[in-house]
């Protein structure tokens, strides 16, 4: 028989794009999981999707209080959404 290709991995990114609410049910808003996203790169992805609206996003990072620090910031912009914030 042939061989099949060998897989390749996805693209890094500092943020994975869902479409599946808890346990894989379908979810109607988009789901945004940011890891670091207090800061950087992964702030301003955050900072884009609240902009965007209609997305839930997760904003990850190592210090909840850093987290807190950072929605707080980001939802005083002009957009939408939800903004969860969670501790890796």
């Amino acid at each position: 028989g042939t061989v099949p290709p060998p897989l390749t991995p996805p693209p890094r990114s500092s943020g994975l794009l869902l479409d599946r609410g808890p346990a894989g049910m379908p979810s109607g808003d988009k789901v945004a999981i940011v890891t670091g996203g207090n800061r950087g790169i992964g702030y301003a992805i955050c900072e884009g999707l609240w902009e965007a609206g209609g997305f839930h996003t997760v904003l990850a990072c190592r210090k909840v209080s850093d987290g807190e620090a950072a929605r707080e910031e980001i939802c005083k912009g002009k957009g939408g959404g939800k903004i969860t914030v969670m501790q890796l």
